[in-house]
């Protein structure tokens, strides 16, 4: 089950970054709507069930078991937060300002976090280049959408 929704994760970035890039010269404003609702609230929303309801396959998918998972927890309601912050966006309670500031927000969480997945990839002996690439490098290629969309959103 964890495994289908990391996947459903990953069709919603690339969705939503699909729909995104064909509407944010014409209409930046549905672009950041569309990036609100899939990247942020969607996502967000999925990645608290992976990291919550789902706790010992996704620490074990990442390689990260433990006998209290609270940081799991902690990291599933951050994303929880944002996912619902998205989709509150998206229904226009905050206008293209608070799209932008969600989604903003949500990348340089997620900056973060794709720079600790790297650093466990590669402090480890041979280099984990599977977990480097799916657990950091996606992340990173996530927030560039991200970033991408909030600059032309701006300007």
């Amino acid at each position: 089950m964890i495994q289908v929704l990391v996947w459903l994760r990953y069709a919603v970035i690339f969705a939503s970054a699909f729909m995104g890039f064909y509407y944010i010269d014409t209409n930046p404003e549905y672009s950041m709507k569309i990036v609100s609702a899939g990247m942020v609230g969607i996502v967000g929303i999925l990645s608290f069930i992976t990291h919550v309801i789902f706790h010992k396959a996704d620490a074990k998918r990442l390689g990260w078991e433990t006998d209290r998972p609270d940081w799991q927890f902690e990291v599933g309601f951050a994303n929880l937060a944002f996912g619902i912050v998205g989709l509150i966006a998206y229904a226009n309670f905050f206008g293209n300002t608070g799209r932008i500031a969600i989604t903003m927000a949500y990348g340089i969480y997620l900056f973060q976090a794709a720079i600790l997945h790297a650093y466990r990839a590669i402090s480890v002996k041979p280099i984990h280049i599977k977990k480097l690439v799916l657990s950091s490098l996606l992340t990173f290629v996530f927030v560039a959408f991200m970033a991408f969309f909030v600059y032309k959103s701006v300007y």
